[in-house]
């Protein structure tokens, strides 16, 4: 099914580091008549906890 303009998506790959646990991101878009337009705030920078 295309995406169509006013919907939103998520991308959110995740990757599991066997005996170290997950990593991952999640990027919001709103589909625009001229593509995607993200609408997540915050840094794709990586976080260590």
């Amino acid at each position: 099914m295309p995406l169509q303009a006013g919907q939103v998506i998520a991308v959110d790959p995740k990757f599991v580091l066997p005996g170290l646990g997950a990593i991952g991101i999640e990027n919001n878009f709103a589909v625009g008549i001229d593509g995607g337009v993200r609408i997540t705030k915050l840094s794709d920078d990586i976080v260590f906890l």
